[in-house]
């Protein structure tokens, strides 16, 4: 899975993380269609990230061969495949 941070025109990644579900305990095979899976992802921001709103971005990727898995049913999907989680403002220090 990938949580990014994006710049508000989506053009930019400027953080991001790529994990396996729950630390690798939780692989998608296992899930159930409604079920809620629990999972908490960290995201290190550089220090030098400018003030200004960003968005918080969520998908699921196969990695051979390298493709975001389909989302369905999800109010703020975004192209390639992925869902806007929230937006967020970070400040001046």
């Amino acid at each position: 899975m990938f949580l990014h941070l994006v710049s508000a025109d989506d053009t930019d990644i400027v953080a991001q993380n790529d994990s396996f579900p729950v630390l690798g305990y939780g692989p998608t095979s296992r899930w159930e269609a409604g079920e809620v899976i629990a999972d908490e992802q960290r995201l290190h921001l550089d220090e030098n990230i400018p003030p200004g709103v960003y968005g918080l971005v969520l998908g699921l990727y196969r990695p051979d061969p390298l493709q975001n898995l389909a989302v369905r049913g999800a109010p703020q999907v975004l192209p390639g495949d992925r869902i806007l989680l929230t937006q967020i403002e970070i400040g001046e220090p």
